[in-house]
């Protein structure tokens, strides 16, 4: 993927509100309207559909794309989408909100040009397309569309998840589609904001006959769809895209429970990025939710199976992504903020870590024999260094004093050393979510350079993920699948993990003062930091970080057990000092 795609990709995934802004306001405040609004403005991806490069398809890769009896519907549902938003937006006054409503118009009908440029690119004939007619109810038309799209969202988010895994799709159709998908995600996102926002701002007389309209449009979708599962009505003029018509025409082998779990699990990834403030679709996955409690639950994956191995390394490559350190996007940063980033003390600590972690990733990759593990594993040592790469090209681009020494010969026995290395990006990454968060709330540095943080952030995730994986599918090919074995074998490598942090804490010390390393680093961030925040932030940061990942899949949960713990502890302590 060009450089310039994938930052343009990246920032439309991932955004936060002004840094410094109020943690909580109200819904329907001034706040919260420019938070969504900014949301769909900021993350607009530029890119154009007339000048897309369709890649050139074998035969029987066009015949499943040309077969799928789903085009008509997808480009006339984007006309009246575009339509039905348009004319809404006339009748708003708000010039943020006439903005941002514009916009999205703007992008439904770029939606239409994407589908009708593919369609022509690859041979595929059309229906002649009706007459699009103003709605005559403005606020109705964009309520359908956009409730519409919530649902056919969140199913969509699953399907392209599962053509893509399957290899329905050609990789690089996939990537071409890619942008549109994100921007359905902004799409709803904004949309039941502006639900939240339109019916506090309304007089107290006009919310009940809002609630009925909104119940009238859920009842209009629900009608609409079981009419297209029975074979009526579904016909051009239904309120829908691919999703519906054309989940069975994909061809593959799931079952409903499976396909529910990929779809809950595809929609929190997508919406992940935006700023947590920000109010979700929640009626479809809330549903969706409640209907898997009466299925079968999908057998878990036996740990140290094939079935294992091959799920916790493919999600791992599917979930890269491409960036070059030296052509992000950074951010010119005014004399305050410059004096704030080089007054950080363990930029010389992180370059080194991902250097040595860098050096004993790669060097463990040659000790694999399994090709699907040396794979999934080399592509981890990439990353590993390509954070480093990311640290040094910020470290010379701002001036920071940092040197980078040699490093120290890798132990002999590599095997120890990766396992060292994960359970220790296990403990940095638990304890980094929190500060992380710490940092954009107060507003440390531009949003601009969190955004790029963030990306580093994604990945780090997906390595103790990962990790944690791989290390029960290797004790458990050794005979140790038992799960008190495991436990103890993790319990000892989180201790030594916790004994070089306190070295790391104690050469910190000296290098500031003489002051405790942790609160040195929260201090930087956050004048009134207290431990007790700070493992808040730690444990709900790291909660909605993993929740976006396959439900199959292991996660790191020693750090989480025990902060949970710590927590529960500090909140009796706090109740009996100060009783109600």
């Amino acid at each position: 993927m060009d450089s310039s795609v994938a930052d343009a990709d990246r920032a439309a995934r991932t955004w936060h509100g002004q840094a410094g802004g109020p943690e909580r306001f109200r819904l329907g405040s001034e706040q919260h309207k420019t938070l969504f609004c900014r949301m769909l403005l900021d993350t607009f991806n530029p890119y154009k559909p007339a000048v897309i490069d369709w890649p050139k398809l074998d035969p029987d890769a066009r015949e499943r794309l040309v077969s799928l009896p789903i085009w008509d519907i997808a480009v006339q549902t984007e006309g009246k989408a575009k339509l039905r938003v348009a004319t809404y937006g006339e009748t708003v006054s708000d010039k943020l909100l006439k903005e941002a409503i514009a916009l999205n118009g703007f992008e439904e009908g770029r939606h239409k040009d994407v589908l009708a440029n593919m369609v022509h690119a690859y041979g595929i004939d059309l229906a002649e397309e009706p007459a699009y007619v103003k709605p005559r109810d403005p606020e109705w038309a964009f309520m359908v569309t956009g409730y519409s799209e919530c649902i056919d969202s969140f199913f969509a988010f699953g399907l392209f998840e599962l053509a893509k895994r399957s290899g329905f799709f050609p990789p690089a159709l996939v990537d071409t589609f890619e942008p549109v998908m994100q921007e359905e995600g902004r799409h709803i996102l904004f949309f039941v904001n502006w639900v939240a926002w339109h019916k506090r701002n309304m007089k107290w007389w006009r919310r009940p006959w809002f609630a009925l309209k909104v119940l009238a449009v859920w009842a209009f979708l629900i009608w609409e769809r079981i009419g297209i599962a029975r074979g009526l009505g579904g016909a051009p003029d239904a309120d829908n895209n691919f999703t519906v018509t054309g989940s069975k025409s994909v061809g593959i082998e799931v079952s409903t429970g499976e396909l529910m779990d990929i779809c809950l699990a595809e929609n929190a990834r997508r919406l992940a990025g935006y700023d947590p403030r920000l109010q979700r679709p929640n009626v479809v996955p809330r549903l969706v939710r409640f209907a898997r409690r009466f299925m079968a639950k999908p057998k878990p994956v036996e740990l140290g199976s094939t079935a294992h191995r091959d799920l916790f390394c493919e999600h791992f490559k599917t979930t890269y992504q491409h960036y070059e350190p030296d052509k992000l996007p950074w951010p010119e940063l005014d004399e305050a903020a410059l004096a704030r980033l080089r007054s950080v003390p363990f930029w010389q600590e992180v370059l080194h870590t991902e250097l040595r972690a860098g050096a004993i990733v790669k060097q463990f990759t040659e000790t694999v024999d399994d090709p699907v593990l040396k794979e999934a594993i080399a592509l981890q040592g990439f990353e590993e260094a390509r954070h480093a790469e990311l640290i040094r090209v910020m470290i010379k681009r701002y001036g920071i004093d940092v040197q980078e020494h040699a490093l120290d010969p890798l132990p002999a026995d590599i095997a120890t050393a990766f396992k060292d290395f994960g359970f220790g990006e296990c403990v940095d990454s638990f304890l980094g979510f929190g500060v992380f968060k710490i940092a954009r709330q107060s507003g440390f540095l531009p949003e601009s350079m969190f955004a790029i943080f963030d990306t580093l952030m994604y990945e780090e995730t997906r390595h103790i993920v990962f990790f944690v994986n791989w290390m029960a599918y290797n004790e458990a090919q050794r005979g140790r699948a038992a799960g008190w074995r495991r436990g103890l074998t993790s319990l000892r490598f989180y201790i030594r993990a916790l004994k070089r942090l306190v070295g790391t804490a104690r050469r910190g010390a000296q290098i500031n003062d003489g002051k405790e390393f942790s609160a040195t680093q929260a201090s930087v961030f956050l004048d009134g930091f207290t431990f007790r925040r700070f493992l808040e932030d730690c444990y709900a940061e790291n909660a909605r970080r993993m929740q976006e990942f396959d439900r199959g899949l292991l996660r790191p949960s020693f750090l989480p057990k025990l902060a949970d713990v710590a927590l529960s502890s500090l909140r009796l302590w706090s109740f009996r000092r100060n009783p109600a």
